[in-house]
């Protein structure tokens, strides 16, 4: 069985591979394909030699690098470089980062934080862009906001931000509304704020 895992960069933005110059990227979530993000991990247990891909949503001339992910404490996910020969292999045993300005590097010697990505199933990574109408209102002030990707891999919800593996229930359960469906909810803690009661509306 394969998966497929949307990359948020450290900025709050997916690794993405631009079809029209096939060059990798990293893509503002109000700017993100209907599709979703033109590059994702793929995996496959049943693959020995490479159960975790790098694929192209779009196919383009210019390779992929082969990857070998590193997962670090408390959960971030560093790619590494293997090729051994062919367009990427002067990046051999480098790792893949994303610049504050949309571009990527595969030749980084080092692990920085701001260099590793969090994983997220695409029913996930689709709730952060604008193209699910699914909204979080705030049951004590009826204000609807949306969950909104910010830098250091957090989420911001209305005046709480949290990091991203904070809100995993809470977005895994957002992420199986159905259209025209609404259910009460509970966001977690944030800061000195407590549990705040919410309601998810799809449509």
């Amino acid at each position: 069985m394969q998966d497929e895992l949307w990359l948020l960069d450290w900025w709050g933005r997916f690794l993405h591979n631009d079809p029209f110059q096939d060059r990798l990227t990293a893509v503002a979530m109000d700017e993100c394909p209907t599709e979703g993000p033109g590059i994702f991990l793929r995996i496959n247990p049943a693959d020995e030699h490479h159960p975790v891909i790098l694929s192209k949503r779009v196919p383009a001339p210019v390779p992929l690098p082969q990857i070998e992910p590193e997962f670090l404490e408390p959960v971030g996910l560093g790619l590494r470089v293997t090729d051994t020969d062919g367009f990427w292999e002067n990046c051999r045993d480098r790792w893949i980062g994303t610049e504050p300005d949309g571009g990527v590097r595969c030749d980084r010697t080092g692990l920085n934080s701001w260099e590793m990505f969090l994983a997220l199933p695409s029913s996930v990574g689709r709730l952060l862009t604008p193209e699910i109408p699914i909204h979080i209102r705030l049951d004590e002030s009826g204000e609807s906001v949306r969950p909104v990707p910010v830098a250091e891999q957090r989420i911001a919800i209305g005046d709480r931000l949290y990091p991203t593996l904070e809100l995993s229930s809470f977005l895994d359960r957002m992420s199986r509304l159905k259209a025209g469906e609404s259910v009460p909810a509970v966001l977690p803690p944030c800061g000195d704020q407590g549990e705040a009661a919410v309601t998810l509306v799809y449509g």
